[in-house]
Order: structure tokens, then sequence, then C-alpha cells
């Protein structure tokens, strides 16, 4: 199992027709990967790039490393809660 899984295909342009936030970097973090999935399409099609972590530690570690510009996080996961991740 990998904690951590870069999103793939990112673009600047939603699919509407209209600018996205190009280049603007979103993390997701929950241990549900329905939920990190289901977020990450609507987030890329709206043109966002998007990086995704299912547990605290991933999730720092995946912050540190791509300085997102938002981080969605879930409060309830394993290893490190969302909460202790926020301190």
């Amino acid at each position: 199992m990998v904690p951590y899984a870069p999103a793939q295909g990112a673009r600047g342009m939603s699919e509407k027709g209209g600018v996205g936030m190009a280049g603007e970097k979103i993390l997701i973090v929950d241990d549900d990967k329905n939920i990190c999935e289901l977020l990450r399409l609507y987030l890329e099609k709206e043109g966002y790039a998007v990086t995704q972590a299912y547990d605290g530690e991933a999730a720092f570690e995946a912050f540190e490393r791509e300085k997102p510009n938002l981080v969605l996080l879930d409060v309830m996961m394993p290893r490190m809660d969302g909460w202790e991740v926020c301190r």
C-alpha cells in the first residue's frame, strides 16, 4: 500500500472552457481513497494540480515536498489525525 500518490493529468483550462487556477496546487488528505478520487476528478476538471495523501504522516511529507496552495484535510485518520497534522 502506497500512502502517497501524485495525481495525474492536471490542466490549465477547465472542460467548461474557462480558465482554471492553472498552477495552483491542492493537497487532498483522506484515508478513504474513494473520497480522494472523487475530489481529484472534480478539481482537475477545473484545472487544479492535485496531490493525494492517505494518512497524516504522508500528508505532512507531501505538504513539505509539494508546497500546496490549499489543503483539504480529513480530521479522522490513522497514524496522525488531521488536528495533529495542523499543529
